[in-house]
């Protein structure tokens, strides 16, 4: 899995590996990945990895990647350069359902409401003064929470915890966006739909949150994943 964080490409692989009859799971090894990340530089680094710990690829019974071109590819990608090491392993792809994927298929007056909500959190993160000024602003008002929350594509997470600190502030907000005489977002934030739209938007991705997390864990396997997708479509 790949993992962006400042403008950096990290590796992270994790294994599941049986000790003394117990299934365990374990973080491997973790390693940057200096300029691009191709198939070939993921299994650049995990072969380096196998090789220096004299790991066997015999030994792989499975490996589980995200979706990404350079995961799956048939040709070229990493499981396809895997398998060269040994045939007889099986390639699976996590079933998590990341909520960058989730709110590219939202309905088009909630996409805009999205949009509006991430322009407001970057107006108000987008400088230093500002973050002061809002974080002044919270405290004079006695505020739980002093800051509005970035989101990131990679992230599955994160884009609901933003929706979700934005509207527990969404007050404050308002505030913030007519004192910093910002009319036009100031209005827009304010409309009743736009309102309506932010709530559902954030028990939406509420729901979406619980079911990922529920996908997670130790003990799981695709019998307790099938009970918990079909009980989250019904």
């Amino acid at each position: 899995m790949k993992v962006l964080v400042a403008h950096l490409c990290q590796l992270l692989v994790c294994s599941q590996f049986v000790d003394e009859g117990t299934l365990k799971e374990e973080i491997l090894f973790s390693s940057a990945l200096e300029t691009t990340a191709k198939a070939i530089d993921v299994f650049s680094k995990v072969h380096e990895f196998f090789h220096e710990y004299c790991l066997s690829w015999e030994k792989l019974v499975g490996v589980c990647t995200d979706g990404a071109p350079a995961m799956i590819r048939s040709l070229s990608g990493f499981v396809k350069l895997v398998k060269e090491k040994n045939p007889d392993i099986t390639g699976t792809r996590r079933v998590i359902h990341r909520q960058s994927l989730a709110s590219k298929t939202l309905p088009g007056n909630l996409r805009s409401s999205l949009n509006l909500a991430m322009k407001v959190v970057n107006f108000v993160k987008n400088s230093s003064l500002n973050s002061r000024i809002f974080a002044a602003l919270c405290s004079d008002l006695d505020t739980d929470y002093k800051t509005l929350l970035f989101h990131t594509e990679v992230r599955w997470l994160s884009k609901g915890n933003m929706l979700s600190r934005l509207y527990e502030l969404k007050d404050e907000v308002e505030i913030f966006l007519q004192k910093q005489k910002k009319d036009k977002l100031y209005e827009a934030f304010r409309e009743e739909d736009f309102q309506l739209s932010l709530a559902y938007l954030v028990d939406f991705f509420k729901a979406i949150n619980n079911l990922n997390l529920k996908l997670q864990g130790r003990n799981k396997n695709v019998i307790v994943h099938s009970d918990v997708i079909r009980a989250f479509t019904k």
